[in-house]
């Protein structure tokens, strides 16, 4: 289950880091703009063992499971309601962990919740192969700042 800090900053939390026009210059003229955005989301969400152990109390019928990723699913999709329509993306997760507890392949599982509440607030269309360019992970510990910081960038 996702752990939100009680202070959730307002739906305005993303900020525009840039913002222009990249000319190409074959036939004169600018034909792409390209727009990146960074934003910080402050939960620690479900790792696959909090998955896994949903899907277990459920006794396989994943009701745990669907429940944990409405929850969440529905808690993160705020943090993306402003933000404008993008039709295709490339996301640098940066994940800040308390300490290293948890394996960094099982807390990178929670970009699912974080691509499914991006579909949900109409930032992109689907989170499929055509949406979606790609993404990195990184990681940091830093008991001070729990959570994980996007960078979302539009690709043509």
């Amino acid at each position: 289950m996702a752990t939100f800090n009680k202070k959730v900053p307002s739906l305005d939390s993303y900020k525009p880091v840039s913002d222009y026009a990249i000319c190409n210059m074959i036939q004169g003229k600018a034909t792409l703009t390209m727009r990146k955005y960074e934003i910080f989301i402050p939960a620690r969400l479900p790792n696959l063992n909090d998955i896994i152990a949903a899907a277990k109390i459920s006794r396989g019928k994943f009701n745990g499971y669907a429940a944990m990723k409405k929850r969440c699913t529905d808690q993160l999709t705020a943090f993306f309601k402003n933000m404008p329509h993008f039709d295709r993306i490339w996301v640098d997760f940066t994940w800040h962990e308390k300490n290293k507890r948890r394996d960094k392949d099982n807390v990178a599982v929670g970009k699912k919740f974080i691509f499914d509440a991006m579909v949900d607030a109409g930032v992109i269309e689907n989170d499929g192969w055509k949406q979606i360019d790609g993404w990195s992970d990184s990681f940091v510990v830093s008991p001070d700042k729990t959570g994980v910081q996007l960078d979302i960038r539009e690709v043509s």
